[in-house]
């Protein structure tokens, strides 16, 4: 059984692909998006990365 999973992180210390390896998970794909629209007090704009993994 093939099983997928998306994270959703800001990987600042590029941690997420030692995660996987850790996981014994294979990232697929990464998808990078822009964060714009904030609801805190800090309207500073972050990127973030969809991690899509299979294992």
């Amino acid at each position: 059984m093939t099983v997928h999973i998306f994270v959703v992180a800001n990987d600042t210390y590029d941690l997420y692909h030692d995660i996987a390896e850790r996981s014994n998970l294979t990232i697929v794909q990464e998808f990078k998006r822009p964060v714009l629209n904030r609801t805190s007090r800090d309207r500073n704009a972050y990127g973030e990365t969809i991690f899509y993994m299979k294992r």
